[in-house]
Order: C-alpha cells, then structure tokens, then sequence
C-alpha cells in the first residue's frame, strides 16, 4: 500500500503550489481529508456489514452527508440561481443514481466478500481513472512524474492483490 501511496504522491507532488501559500495547499490538503474519510469509512462498513442491510447503510450515509453540504451551500454558495435544464438533470441523475448510490451499495457489497486491505487497495486507481478522463476529456498533459506515479500505484496495487491477503 504504502509503493502505491507513494505513486499517488508522485502525480500529486507537481500539483502544490506553495508559492501561493495557504491558498495552494487547500486543494491537496482537501483530497488527504477526503482519502482519511474514505479510508475511516471503509474499516466501519466492514464492521457493519452483517449487522444492517447495504442500502440502509448507504441510503444513512448519503443523506447523513448531504445535510451539512446543504447547509454550507445555502451559506455559502447561491444555490437559487441554478440554470435548471435538461442537461443539468441528466447529469445529476447519472452522478446520483450510478455514479454514487450504485457505486457506492457495490463497494458495500465488496467489502462482504473481499479482505479490507485488498479492498482498499482499489482506492488507489481513483486518481489513475481521475487522470486519464482528465487527459480524455480536459486535454490534460500526461508527464514523466504523472507517468512515474502511475507505474509505483500499479506496482503497489499489484503487490497487494498477490501477497496481501489471506
């Protein structure tokens, strides 16, 4: 795991920027919190996973998370001047229903059935799907440490998937 890590670290590395200070450092330092939840929520799901029914768990979950995000863009953003559009509704059923609820009752599903540290594992190619719709669809460059941190996650994934589980 920690070969993988480290390959993410890699792609992310070029990525800080600590000229601007605090204001370059808010977006890694977002994506380390969001890693630390992923990671926290995973080890309570495999403690859960005989004991409530997947999509309860999952339905809690989301609707547990979606109540602070609600308020902080009632706050903070100017969620009344959404462009209500066709578009807009399609995409927010795809990232709703596949994107997150159904993503989310398989990893539930997963981790009934697979070690948590292999399960785990498979978080590490979130960044490498991230990089490569980023190259497909944003036109963004793909580099000598983008190209190093892919070839450490996969080896670190690998590593995992032979030797680590029972």
């Amino acid at each position: 795991m920690a070969i993988g890590f480290l390959g993410i670290v890699a792609v992310a590395v070029p990525q800080f920027d600590i000229k601007q200070g605090f204001d370059g450092m808010i977006g890694p330092a977002f994506i380390v919190l969001a890693a630390a939840g992923l990671a926290v929520s995973n080890v309570l799901m495999k403690g859960i996973r005989n004991r409530i029914d997947p999509l309860i768990a999952m339905s809690a979950q989301l609707l547990l998370g979606a109540i602070p995000l609600a308020v902080m863009a009632l706050a903070l953003e100017q969620p009344f001047q959404i462009h209500l559009s066709s578009d807009f509704g399609f995409s927010l059923i795809v990232l709703a229903l596949p994107g997150t609820a159904l993503a989310y009752w398989l990893w539930f599903w997963v981790h009934d059935r697979v070690p948590l540290s292999q399960a785990n594992a498979f978080t590490l190619l979130t960044p490498v799907f991230a990089l490569l719709l980023g190259i497909g669809f944003f036109g963004e460059q793909f580099g000598p440490s983008l190209a190093f941190g892919l070839v450490l996650t996969a080896i670190g994934l690998v590593i995992v998937e032979r030797y680590g589980g029972p």
